[in-house]
């Protein structure tokens, strides 16, 4: 509801030349995606909580299962998300060859791989009652200094220092089929 929101009034927009709900689509699936990946660490901290990380070191599952799991719930998670980002994108008029929809979901699936890990990080080590103020801050951190909320930051010491964030590579993976498609 927010996408169309905003996205509808602003559909014949232009920012940094590209049309609005094109630029704003690649921006949210960046953000939402950021959510997903970190939700590991929530079932982990919640696996914590209730005991249940103890009662599984006496099934045959393996450590490596175990955390292999949690990487899968990860990313199944932040595909739904991307669909419905997409379904509203294309709704409001984004046009892109399915090759450049694949490209842009497939550079925000690798993009995403240290979030992943920092939300399991985050699951090991945050309880699970204060796991979501963590990670709503820790997500709002990345996705303003990484440009999901629109590029504050164009140039000097800041724009270097905002480089060195994941987050500002996975922004600008989602935002690789503007330069192609848009």
């Amino acid at each position: 509801m927010l996408f169309y929101a905003i996205a509808s009034g602003n559909r014949h927009a232009q920012t940094d030349g590209i049309a609005f709900p094109l630029y704003f689509m690649t921006a949210m699936a960046a953000y939402g995606s950021l959510f997903a990946a970190f939700a590991a660490g929530g079932h982990i901290a919640l696996d914590r909580a209730k005991g249940w990380n103890r009662q599984l070191r006496l099934t045959p599952l393996g450590p490596r299962a175990y955390l292999l799991s949690k990487v899968a719930a990860a990313y199944l998670g932040a595909l739904p998300c991307l669909g419905l980002l997409y379904l509203a994108g294309a709704s409001l008029g984004v046009h892109l060859s399915l090759a450049h929809w694949l490209e842009m979901t497939g550079l925000l699936v690798v993009g995403l791989v240290p979030f992943v890990a920092m939300g399991i990080v985050l699951g090991h080590f945050v309880s699970a009652d204060a796991l979501t103020p963590t990670v709503g801050g820790v997500v709002v951190f990345f996705a303003l200094f990484g440009g999901a909320y629109g590029s504050f930051f164009n140039h000097g010491v800041t724009l270097a220092a905002v480089k060195l964030l994941p987050s500002f590579w996975l922004v600008h993976s989602g935002k690789a089929a503007l330069v192609l498609g848009g």
